[in-house]
């Protein structure tokens, strides 16, 4: 096949994997070039304008495109509630990712919080108000503190940066940052603060609703390990998954009733639009003593949680999945994922996520079981890779048991980047820490 990705992360490096073989021919693009997915695709572009991707893509003659980071499901045409996944379609080329209007459970929170109010899920949701305008700031003040425990966001894309969680002794911290959303003309959730572990549940839906669910991972958003005062949200600095497709704090009745949530979510947003549901989705959920809740839902795979379930994939199956979306046949697809933990640890600037330093990065080589996707990386004159400032490369062992895969992890990054390990930082605690 002629396969199209977009995207230049260690996510979308994970994709390439998963469809490299000898039948299949990718073409990368994306806002710069990944040195890794050069040496997997072949043809990888850097593109910054829209029209320049349904051209490459056109004269690539793709088949099916992937696309990675949700950028690109965002409205190009507001006033149409087209996308570039739609302008794709629109020239004949099946895409592997959802159009714009059922992109919208990603895209705009507030519009996530109404669907699951309006179809009868409310109970999974967090107590939630919503403000827009600067006059609204002491009506989100007042409810700062009734609640005394609180997380603000922006109701649009974040990157998972511009999620806050305030506690008590920090309530002021949490009315400065509401107020400089609303002065900013942002519109701001304000979301009574729950207590519990998350889990995200990824899937693949074809485009006549049937659903392919993958294994359970966890990712862990903090930049530190413990319990720190400043401790910044990160994209993600790392993630796990357990060989039984379980996690420690999840059993089979709460994983069931996550997946009855995402079936009844999928079909509330085809009801709601008008449009089909196709490629990736996934929940991020939490285990309360009040029972299961859905912080967010995204309209992609996870980063770095499709490091996870794509590593568990037998060698030509994501290409069946992937024909199988865009073919609605998704239910005649057998798939049998590997029964291996896995621990993806990423490691990043000094810095970062705030002011992080460009670093020189000369890998050593190692025997150790583990496997590399480069992320916020580039190559430089030289031929060295140069860090972005963005999460720069992830790390990936696989176990019998998540400690273990974490042990194996631990031990390779020091030696794989001994010659710059000073200005980079990582949390060996993720896979061991309860």
């Amino acid at each position: 096949m002629k396969i199209g990705i977009l995207g230049n992360g260690a996510r979308e490096v994970a994709m390439h994997l998963a469809l490299c073989n000898e039948e299949n021919r990718i073409l990368a693009a994306g806002t710069k070039i990944n040195p890794q997915i050069s040496s997997l695709a072949q043809w990888n572009v850097a593109v910054n304008s829209t029209q320049q991707i349904v051209s490459l893509m056109e004269e690539w003659r793709s088949e099916i495109i992937l696309i990675g980071p949700e950028s690109y499901l965002t409205a190009i045409d507001v006033n149409k509630k087209l996308s570039l996944a739609d302008m794709l379609e629109q020239e004949g080329i099946k895409v592997v990712a959802p159009s714009c209007l059922p992109s919208q459970i990603e895209l705009d929170k507030v519009w996530m919080i109404k669907l699951l109010n309006k179809y009868g899920m409310k109970n999974l949701l967090p107590k939630s108000s919503i403000f827009s305008g600067a006059r609204k700031t002491s009506h989100v003040n007042g409810l700062i503190n009734r609640w005394k425990e609180v997380v603000i966001k922006p109701a649009g894309l974040t990157g998972g940066k511009g999620v806050k969680i305030y506690q008590s002794r920090n309530l002021a911290d949490a009315k400065e940052y509401a107020g400089e959303l609303l002065q900013g003309g942002q519109t701001v959730i304000a979301q009574q603060k729950l207590s519990g572990s998350e889990f995200s549940l990824q899937a693949f839906v074809d485009r006549n609703g049937h659903i392919i669910f993958a294994p359970l991972v966890q990712d862990f958003k903090k930049l530190y390990d413990g319990d720190v005062t400043s401790n910044p949200n990160t994209g993600s600095m790392g993630s796990i998954n357990n060989a039984d497709g379980l996690l420690p704090f999840v059993d089979e009745t709460t994983l069931e009733n996550a997946k009855e949530a995402m079936r009844n979510i999928v079909a509330a947003i085809i009801k709601e639009t008008g449009k089909p549901y196709k490629g990736p989705i996934y929940g991020q959920f939490m285990v309360t003593p009040d029972g299961l809740a859905i912080i967010e839902v995204n309209a992609r795979l996870g980063d770095p949680e499709a490091i996870n379930i794509l590593s568990l994939l037998p060698e030509g199956k994501f290409t069946e999945i992937c024909q199988g979306i865009v073919n609605g046949n998704l239910n005649k697809i057998e798939v049998n994922f590997r029964e291996r933990a896995c621990v993806v640890k990423y490691v990043v600037p000094i810095g970062y996520p705030g002011n992080s330093k460009s670093v020189v990065i000369k890998m050593k080589r190692t025997s150790l079981p583990v496997k590399l996707y480069c992320g916020g990386v580039i190559e430089n004159n030289n031929g060295d890779l140069v860090t972005t400032g963005s999460r720069a490369i992830a790390v990936m062992a696989e176990g019998n048991n998540i400690p273990e895969a974490a042990n194996i992890v631990n031990e390779a990054i020091p030696k794989i980047f001994a010659n710059c390990i000073r200005q980079l930082h990582w949390r060996p605690g993720i896979g061991l820490e309860q």
